[in-house]
């Protein structure tokens, strides 16, 4: 029995005769639940040991869109965005893969379920926690697709040996394979496209949420290293290609305490951890969402 699962919405459902139906516990395929989830068309429900519901949350936002909005019509429009997709022979693909890879996308499933209710209750710090770990599960398949994609057997060999390489500085390693990833995954006007945060809280707090972003985990120290339109304590514009390097750094900079020479986050220089957080779980979970798309269709391609 699964301590998260999931159920057609409170208000009618447009997949009641269609295959993406969620039905029962033995017809269960991660993917498909993972697009249900994603896409805001679908109610989480997180159980007890006795399998009791002990949380519900009906889950309306698309993830998979730039504009994070609700998903009103409770539609799966962002699949028809795929260049030459056919909804059947996606179904038949996303069950096939189900049995192959199922372990994989089940983590993802869990981890993103448990971010999703977090952030429905405003605990965004605890919500990271569930975000990164299912983009680090996702990235183990970065290697297998990333050699699919490129056009230089020799180079994707040396890419993968500094990566995976004992020797390496490990930080440096997973931060430029993650990045020369995408720059084989996405076109350039997606990698290019921005997320901008406009800071929230007491002035104070968007002092010290700037500070921790762009100083601590992006290493911007000086005013012409800002991108975009990005100003000084109300808002910061990052490209989808440097998210990588945001989340890289939260881990590293706020789970990371001992100095070792880096510039940590300090809980003296940080009021509210949670409200540092509530600035970027919404885009990492969108973020996580493309790249899943990605990984999950690059075989169906």
């Amino acid at each position: 029995m699964r301590n998260i699962v999931i159920r057609e919405p409170s208000d009618p459902s447009p997949f009641a005769s269609t295959p993406f139906f969620i039905e029962n516990e033995n017809n269960f395929s991660p993917q498909l639940a993972l697009h249900r989830i994603l896409a805001g068309t679908a109610s989480i429900i997180r159980k007890n040991s006795d399998g009791e519901d002990i949380e519900i949350i009906d889950q309306n936002i698309n993830y998979f869109l730039p504009s994070i909005s609700a998903n009103t019509d409770r539609s799966l429009n962002h699949l028809m965005l795929e260049e030459n997709f056919n909804i059947d022979e996606y179904f038949t693909f996303a069950h096939r893969e189900s049995n192959i890879n199922k372990i994989f996308y089940e983590n993802i499933y869990y981890e993103i379920c448990n971010a999703l209710i977090e952030i429905s209750k405003d605990q965004h710090l605890k919500s990271f926690i569930f975000i990164y770990r299912a983009y680090e599960h996702i990235s183990y398949a970065f290697p297998m697709i990333y050699a699919q994609n490129t056009q230089s057997y020799e180079n994707t060999f040396e890419d993968l040996k500094k990566w995976l390489s004992s020797t390496a500085d490990s930080n440096v390693g997973e931060m430029r394979f993650k990045e020369k990833f995408l720059n084989s995954s996405f076109p350039p006007e997606e990698l290019d496209a921005t997320y901008t945060i406009n800071l929230t809280g007491t002035e104070r707090e968007k002092r010290e949420i700037f500070q921790a972003i762009t100083e601590n985990c992006l290493g911007w120290g000086d005013p012409q290293q800002f991108s975009g339109d990005t100003k000084k304590y109300e808002k910061i514009d990052l490209e989808f290609k440097y998210w990588n390097k945001l989340l890289i750094g939260l881990r590293n900079r706020f789970f990371h305490l001992s100095n070792n020479g880096n510039k940590n986050i300090l809980s003296k220089n940080l009021s509210d951890p949670d409200q540092l957080f509530s600035q970027v779980t919404k885009f990492s979970i969108n973020y996580i969402s493309r790249i899943f798309l990605i990984v999950h269709l690059s075989k169906y391609k």
